[in-house]
């Protein structure tokens, strides 16, 4: 009986951690919308952010601080240490990220943003000395580098803008040595404490920047909501989203096998859809309506179907090439053959490589290909949907090949 409560426990923690998180990303465009926040609105956005972050962080604290029956403090040495990682972690990426943002278009940020694992790399390996880089690593590296050059190529040459970019590149170089940081502060240092109090110095100062920026540009820096009320219960459950879910895994993980908790991750998606049978605008007005989402996304036009349709003939055929493609490389590699294993690493490497990147490369070379013979992979339908799968199935082949 004990045995069952504990399961049980642990199921509902795990579900309630995937409902937070599966919520998190419609409550900020709802939070947004009411503290009158336009996409455009940088530096608003941020210090949007930066008080977020200062609740979430105060909230982290704590909850654990309950859990552990005493008030967690750092240590006068320790201060220097998470200022430095907040610095990188909070400040810097995500200021830069937004102000790159605002220069850059959305698709090419993402693309430069991708750069994460290139920095974190190399400098695990060549600064701090965590690694060895290897010649796998290396040509990994090479590769995501070189679409990412690829993606800023235009008829005019190679087209890079500083404020937009490059911003967005330095972001990716602060998620790089935030991520070192980490790994080298958790060998001897409390996690708890440490991302607590660089959420709450991190947010302090993105809030600042956001409010002088504001001020700075000639913006009108004074706070406006639709409701107050609604608007404060917003970006407090926002705040409960990054500490409640982040401490409860933490528990959960603690008490149980990684293995057993890390499969409800599973879980956040079917949040997503349980989300969909409510319509709300604040956290405190949901109304379940049933199926008349689903109703409405049905009826109202005939693009859901399509899109619907197009979405099971992509899966199914994709699916389907890429485990036959895989399997029959896996049997073909597992003979003794002439330069296997650098077959093996060359069937391998399109998956390191990120989707938006593999998305703007064949872009490029289907269509410089097929525009020869007057074709267009973008303006046709059929060549597009089949260009698709076979981008997936080039993709996905190797690491299936693997497993």
């Amino acid at each position: 009986m004990d045995r069952f409560k504990k399961e049980a426990a642990i199921f509902a923690g795990a579900l309630l951690c995937c409902f937070l998180w599966g919520s998190a990303f419609p409550c900020i465009k709802i939070g947004y919308k009411l503290w009158n926040i336009d996409d455009g609105d940088t530096w608003r956005i941020i210090r949007f952010a930066g008080v977020r972050f200062v609740l979430a962080g105060l909230l982290v604290i704590v909850f654990a601080s309950i859990s552990r029956r005493k008030l967690l403090l750092p240590k006068r040495a320790e201060l220097p240490k998470i200022m430095w990682l907040s610095a990188f972690q909070t400040i810097g990426q995500y200021v830069l990220f937004y102000l790159g943002l605002a220069h850059s278009g959305g698709v090419s940020s993402a693309v430069v943003d991708s750069l994460t694992t290139f920095f974190a790399i190399m400098i695990a390996a060549l600064f701090m000395h965590m690694e060895k880089l290897t010649a796998r690593k290396i040509l990994g590296c090479l590769l995501g580098f070189a679409g990412v050059v690829v993606i800023n190529l235009s008829p005019q040459g190679f087209s890079f803008s500083p404020l937009g970019d490059g911003l967005v590149a330095l972001s990716a170089l602060c998620y790089g040595v935030s991520s070192n940081l980490i790994k080298r502060y958790s060998l001897c240092h409390d996690t708890v404490i440490f991302s607590g109090y660089q959420f709450i110095f991190g947010g302090i100062v993105m809030t600042l920047l956001g409010h002088i920026g504001l001020m700075g540009s000639g913006q009108s820096a004074a706070v406006s909501a639709q409701s107050i009320p609604k608007a404060v219960a917003m970006l407090v459950y926002l705040a409960l989203v990054s500490s409640v879910a982040y401490t409860l895994w933490g528990l959960l993980l603690k008490g149980s096998d990684v293995s057993k908790i890390s499969i409800f991750g599973f879980m956040t998606p079917v949040m997503g859809v349980v989300l969909s049978f409510t319509e709300f605008r604040t956290v405190s007005d949901a109304t379940f309506v049933g199926f008349s989402n689903y109703v409405r996304a049905f009826t109202d036009n005939n693009l859901f179907l399509q899109s619907l349709w197009f979405t099971v003939k992509f899966a199914v055929i994709s699916v389907i090439g890429i485990n036959v493609i895989a399997f029959a490389l896996a049997l073909l590699f597992t003979r003794e053959l002439p330069a296997t294993n650098f077959f093996r690493t060359i069937f391998f490497m399109p998956n390191l490589i990120g989707g938006i990147v593999l998305g703007y490369i064949w872009q490029v070379i289907i269509n410089g290909v097929l525009y020869k013979f007057g074709y267009s992979i973008t303006s046709n339908p059929t060549y597009g949907f089949w260009g698709l799968v076979i981008l997936m199935c080039w993709q996905q082949a190797g690491y299936m090949m693997i497993i």
